[in-house]
């Protein structure tokens, strides 16, 4: 039940947020509650990459000097409850990991209605398509300025 069509069509991190439960709701029965878009934030090079990574990426749980310490993406801590439904046969962090580009840590192990859940989720832009990118790489979109200012200067 793996999706990887979330990453490939979202454009923002609203989107992906309402995606996520979209896709849960869908597949497990289950709704959420939750508030991820004010708990993500935006790291440029910034997200580490100790378990787990980017598709196109290499983990460094060692911090080997040899590979990458981090990458760009998302990260961040959020809490939620799941308000109706459950899961028997795994946890939450299952329906979240089965999402391509979607990496979860340190996670309590909600599965019934009423619950409560917390833990890390983080997400490398470079797992999600051109439109999601632009959107919110500050630095991609700083060299287009810079190259258009540069045009006008000429």
């Amino acid at each position: 039940m793996r999706n990887t069509n979330i990453r490939k069509n979202v454009t923002s991190v609203e989107e992906l947020s309402e995606s996520i439960i979209n896709h849960i709701e869908e597949n497990y029965g289950i709704v959420l509650e939750w508030d991820f878009i004010r708990q993500m934030k935006y790291g440029y090079g910034a997200v580490r990459n100790s378990h787990s990574c980017p598709l196109d990426g290499v983990e460094n749980f060692s911090r080997d000097d040899d590979k990458p310490h981090y990458y760009s993406g998302f990260s961040g801590c959020v809490e939620g409850k799941i308000k109706t439904g459950s899961r028997k046969d795994g946890w939450f962090t299952d329906m979240i990991e089965n999402i391509e580009g979607m990496h979860t840590e340190s996670f309590n192990g909600a599965s019934k209605e009423g619950e409560t859940f917390s833990g890390e989720i983080r997400f490398f832009l470079s797992d999600f398509n051109m439109k999601f990118i632009k959107k919110y790489d500050i630095h991609l979109y700083n060299a287009k300025k810079l190259e258009k200012l540069e045009r006008i200067l000429k």
